[in-house]
């Protein structure tokens, strides 16, 4: 018997196609997997090497046939439907829980598939620091954790290479070092510190550190700490988590042209006809009408809810929304009602962290785009493809296909010659019919051809890490500020741009992330799986602590600034969009647009971002989509400015009291925003 390898499905390398979104009661319609990942598989199984996938769902047998037909012939099981998970030679999973356990067992662990591949296929791994030129890494087997540029036009990397390989690329002209932690069991988190904390700094030495930097600090943590368990919380956005991402290489103008000329095609392919465009003096005189539906008293009533005053749902009030917190689970609920009371198709967005299954929470707005469709075409393909999501012999829905279409479509358009499973990819991607917008659901009305994303979002997790003694199961941690605030301006967007229902060319989604406190996990799943389907992510507006004004200056910041220039320059139009909204509605200070490429070095605000890393849009940025994140007056002012007014109750237990009129300002001037990048 050959070696066999577990493969632990989750939504960093995978999507799995739930045919419901309610846990417990759902089937899988098939599996979307990132490419290189796919790769890795195929040359696995091309091996030998026998791969059983598993998943954290109990599925029926046909549901596992549909996933092992997606995965190329790779046996698939639910868990526990078999013997012991780690009674194998190698397991693969993004959790180190999970790999701490197999290693236990005395088995070969891997964060990823293409890792794994890569170890069976070179030898022992080492994880560096590399630099060089920014191609420096193409076609050379490495698995890229972080990426940027540095101050003399060289990129540097985090990645895991096979050791083997090292000697060629530094003779190359690379530089590199070999940082001290095994992956197989550990994984990086970089943590921000300020250069004066000195108590901080002492916390982070007793620490596994890699690489010490002004202003930062990378550390490797095994499965016996959480990623806050570090004890460090004074910097807004202290911890940023790593994971071998190769769905984020592509650059944001290569998805997006990629992107368009599918969608020509699918608009060709169905029949349709371009939609009038909308002239900007008639978009200018329509915003002028546009009022905010949001009050003071709505804004705070949402707080409230979400941070524990008032009662969440039947069960009262929640006492913390941590992810190690059973309250964390009661908010995913209560955020799915809400936002299906307001007429929309909300669903899980299901990863794994800590040896939790976590959730954030997606909703869509569907976009008119650019074509007016023949929709009876679409309608008729898209219901044939969920009926029967396993094309196998005698071909039921190749027939349905003849059937609604006439015998020859198929052939009429260039579909043949391939397997059933190729056939039936390649009928989806022709039609539009992308992974990164559950289209198998009937409930869910699709986009029009030609609609982008514009993504508007918080993060739903707290902590009161600061406060002595916290236990994160037990505890309190009502997060008004951070991120009810957040939540509340998410909502009150939902609502209001819920009466924009087929009026806007763009798909507004409304995306709430989990496990931002650990090191911006949810996101980052959520934005690598949306870079592997190639989603044209037209901008990214997410709000994070944006309650707290303690003096009546009334000043927000809209932070648009990366390590990447390029990056950097995308985002700005979105920040600049936020603060012609702002000076229009007059009720807050101007913005304080922040455009830096550094994270550290001063106060100029068009050199300098102090949460470049720190909060959910910076997720996006890893994978190279244009974002922003809107606060209240956080970091620190200009000189000739007022004194910056941060909240001191940040992740303590007395974080529980916000300015409502302020945060439904901004709620407002983001609402307006996310409008006109839509249109």
């Amino acid at each position: 018997m050959g070696q066999q390898l577990i493969w632990w499905l989750d939504d960093w390398s995978t999507s799995i196609r739930w045919d419901d979104e309610e846990p417990g009661e759902r089937a899988a319609l098939g599996v979307d997997v990132a490419p290189r990942t796919r790769t890795a598989l195929r040359r696995l199984l091309k091996r030998g090497i026998a791969v059983r996938a598993v998943v954290d769902a109990e599925l029926t047998s046909t549901s596992c046939q549909v996933i092992a037909q997606y995965l190329d012939g790779a046996e698939v099981s639910s868990r526990g439907s078999k013997r012991e998970d780690h009674d194998t030679g190698f397991l693969v999973s993004s959790d180190r829980t999970r790999r701490a356990a197999a290693a236990a067992r005395g088995c070969t662990a891997a964060p990823s598939l293409v890792l794994a591949e890569l170890r069976l296929e070179r030898g022992a791994l080492q994880f560096c620091e590399i630099t060089g030129p920014r191609d420096l890494l193409d076609g050379r087997g490495a698995a890229v954790y972080f990426r940027e540029p540095t101050d003399r036009g060289r990129w540097r990397y985090l990645a895991a290479m096979a050791a083997s390989d090292l000697p060629a690329l530094e003779s190359s002209g690379a530089q590199v070092r070999v940082l001290d932690i095994d992956i197989s069991v550990e994984d990086p988190v970089f943590v921000h510190i300020a250069a004066t904390d000195r108590e901080a700094w002492r916390t982070v030495q007793k620490r596994k550190v890699l690489l010490r930097e002004p202003e930062r600090a990378l550390v490797a943590l095994s499965q016996a700490t959480p990623n806050d368990a570090l004890g460090v919380h004074g910097v807004h956005g202290h911890y940023l988590h790593l994971v071998p991402d190769g769905a984020c290489a592509a650059t944001e103008m290569e998805l997006r042209q990629g992107w368009r000329s599918a969608q020509l095609q699918a608009a060709r392919l169905v029949g349709s006809r371009p939609r009038p465009k909308v002239r900007r003096q008639d978009l200018a005189l329509d915003f002028k009408r546009l009022r905010c539906l949001a009050t003071a008293a709505s804004f705070q009533a949402d707080v409230e809810r979400f941070s524990g005053v008032a009662a969440l749902d039947a069960g009262g009030p929640i006492a913390s929304r941590h992810i190690a917190h059973a309250d964390n689970a009661r908010v995913v609920s209560a955020l799915l009602r809400d936002l299906r009371a307001m007429g929309y198709c909300a669903y899980r967005h299901t990863f794994t962290h800590a040896g939790r299954t976590l959730h954030n929470v997606i909703a869509d707005l569907p976009g008119r785009g650019d074509f007016q469709l023949a929709p009876s075409i679409l309608d008729r393909l898209r219901a044939i493809l969920i009926r029967w999501p396993l094309p196998d012999p005698p071909d039921p829905w190749r027939r349905a296909i003849d059937k609604a279409l006439g015998p020859a479509w198929l052939a009429e358009h260039g579909f043949g010659g391939a397997s059933p499973i190729e056939l039936r990819l390649q009928l989806e991607a022709a039609l539009g019919l992308y992974s990164w917008y559950p289209w198998w659901w009937r409930k869910c009305p699709i986009a029009g051809p030609g609609a982008e994303l514009v993504l508007v979002g918080c993060h739903i997790d707290s902590t009161a890490a600061s406060t002595a003694g916290y236990d994160p199961a037990t505890d309190a941690a009502p997060g008004a500020d951070d991120d009810a605030s957040g939540i509340a301006a998410t909502l009150a967007a939902a609502r209001q741009l819920r009466t924009e229902l087929g009026r806007l060319r763009h798909t507004v989604r409304f995306c709430f992330f989990n496990a931002e406190e650990q090191g911006l996990v949810g996101s980052h799943a959520y934005a690598a799986q949306l870079a592997s389907a190639g989603a044209p992510v037209r901008a990214v507006v997410c709000s994070d602590m944006i309650g707290y004004n303690s003096n009546a200056d009334r000043i927000f910041e809209v932070h648009a600034g990366y390590t990447d220039p390029s990056i950097r320059d995308a985002s700005l139009p979105i920040a600049n969009t936020i603060a012609a909204w702002g000076a229009a509605l007059g009720s807050l200070a101007p913005a304080q647009i922040h455009s830096g490429t550094s994270s550290s070095g001063g106060l100029d605000r068009t050199l300098y971002d102090g949460a470049i890393n720190r909060s959910d849009h910076a997720s996006f940025h890893q994978c190279g989509f244009p974002a922003v994140v809107v606060s209240e007056d956080f970091f620190a002012n200009q000189g000739g400015e007022p004194a910056a007014d941060p909240n001191p109750n940040y992740h303590r237990s007395n974080d529980t009291v916000i300015d409502s009129t302020y945060g439904r300002d901004i709620a407002c001037v983001i609402t307006h925003a996310v409008r006109e990048l839509a249109h």
